[in-house]
């Protein structure tokens, strides 16, 4: 400032003077305060930053940023926003926005990337991710609250990109599919300059899947020769009267609901030539009740195998004809809604009688 000048302005006029001074101190003040208090320059360095503004928004608002990923329920009508309830059957619209927000700079092959849930549940969760060559990765997701357990399925040809603020949708660039947005590696929307007249979105549709869930319940019987320490098999061939069995049934729940009230149950061809052992029974090796009568296990869930063991004895020799007897022992298992199904072993009780007093005969029982 110039002394001189305003000693001038101080002898001809005082109220003049007095004004002169008042505004070099206003001037003075607001370029303190542009230096220390109005925002930095949105330009900065020139490095791509992404979905800037904060704090975010689903709507419409100056100066700030969508989330990165929104949903809404196109089937109930809902608004834009990070969680959505569903059935099944309805439709989703999914809404992933990018916006390079660093003024004058190029986010080089900005990539988008979606991943998907993989099987059925309740609470979905569908994640984003939005990054580029020189522009650190960002993440975001959205929540589908379904009233039933359900899977959620991509509609072939519902993805749409729109560029630049645009209101129509554009092609694809590089001749990607769609499905290029479901990879690790991402759709690649090229080069996006910095500023919001840049910002857009890819947008794509999923259904809410409609599984009818059910048990599917499987059996599998096998025997052995406890007596001879035998191994487990299908069938059982060359028992001797007087001998113990071992009887195994698994039982697999390969369906996509819980089975419930699972009844087992064992059939002997006849009592007076095999006959079951109390005492005996164990369900996946812990001693249970007798099977002799049923039993009953509360729950299966799918993918789930319960093993039911327990013993059984061949009667004595004049229960039998000389030569070869054929039995079948069979199993049967049930639940609540669905029929019941069963599985049999072969048995075979050789008895050759006394003519040659063979090994295998035994005494009477005392």
């Amino acid at each position: 400032m110039n002394m001189n000048i305003l000693g001038l302005y101080l002898k001809a006029d005082k109220a003049k003077a007095f004004t002169a001074v008042l505004a070099i101190f206003c001037l003075t003040a607001v370029s303190v305060l542009s230096l220390n208090v109005l925002p930095i320059s949105a330009e900065g360095d020139g490095t791509p930053v992404f979905n800037r503004f904060t704090p975010y928004t689903h709507f419409q608002t100056a100066g700030r940023d969508y989330f990165l990923l929104d949903v809404k329920n196109e089937t109930k009508g809902t608004s834009w926003d990070s969680t959505a309830s569903a059935d099944a059957n309805d439709t989703l619209a999914f809404y992933l926005y990018y916006h390079n927000g660093q003024n004058n700079s190029v986010a080089r092959n900005t990539r988008v990337s979606v991943a998907l849930p993989s099987t059925a549940y309740t609470n979905q969760t569908v994640s984003a991710a939005l990054w580029a060559d020189n522009a650190a990765r960002i993440s975001g997701s959205s929540q589908v609250n379904i009233s039933s357990s359900q899977n959620l399925e991509f509609i072939p040809g519902s993805l749409q990109w729109y560029p630049n603020q645009g209101i129509s949708s554009s092609l694809l660039p590089f001749g990607q599919s769609e499905t290029q947005l479901f990879t690790p590696t991402g759709l690649n929307l090229g080069d996006i300059q910095g500023c919001w007249e840049f910002s857009g979105a890819v947008v794509f549709r999923m259904k809410v899947s409609n599984i009818q869930y059910a048990p599917t319940l499987t059996i599998d019987k096998k025997m052995k020769n406890n007596t001879e320490s035998g191994s487990w098999v299908d069938s059982l061939g060359n028992v001797a009267p007087q001998q113990t069995l071992g009887v195994q049934i698994a039982i697999s729940n390969t369906g996509t609901a819980e089975a419930k009230n699972v009844w087992v149950r064992d059939v002997l061809p006849t009592s007076s030539q095999l006959s079951h052992i109390w005492g005996t029974t164990k369900l996946d090796g812990i001693s249970v009740n007798d099977i002799s009568s049923g039993y009953t296990i509360p729950s299966l869930m799918p993918g789930q195998t319960k093993t039911l063991t327990f013993d059984v004895k061949v009667e004595r020799e004049s229960n039998f004809v000389r030569g070869t007897t054929n039995l079948i022992n069979t199993a049967l298992v049930s639940a609540q809604g669905f029929n019941e199904i069963q599985d049999t072993v072969p048995v075979n009780v050789v008895y050759n009688g006394c003519a040659s007093q063979d090994s295998n005969g035994m005494p009477a029982t005392r």
